[in-house]
């Protein structure tokens, strides 16, 4: 059986990509400033916390295990990333 498009034309999985591209910048100044990220499992998405929740938009994990994989965040606790040191994207 053939996987369908959304009516919109477009897969998901791209649909996914441009919301983390435009997503990236916000976290990334979250980040910056002292926040660490929260993975949401149920989810598949992470969010900027800074110890009263996740708040603000979102990445998907899929762009959290590139980012991960790049060296960009590092492992910090359960489900919790933090920029690593030099980490540019």
């Amino acid at each position: 059986m053939m996987r369908q498009q959304p009516d919109i034309g477009e897969s998901a999985a791209s649909i996914n990509r441009r919301a983390d591209d435009e997503s990236w910048p916000h976290i990334k100044r979250e980040l910056e400033t002292g926040a660490t990220l929260l993975r949401v499992p149920r989810l598949q998405r992470s969010y900027p916390d800074r110890g009263d929740g996740p708040y603000c938009v979102g990445i998907s994990d899929l762009r959290l295990k590139k980012l991960v994989r790049a060296g960009v965040l590092k492992f910090v606790g359960v489900d919790r990333y933090a920029l690593s040191e030099g980490g540019t994207a």
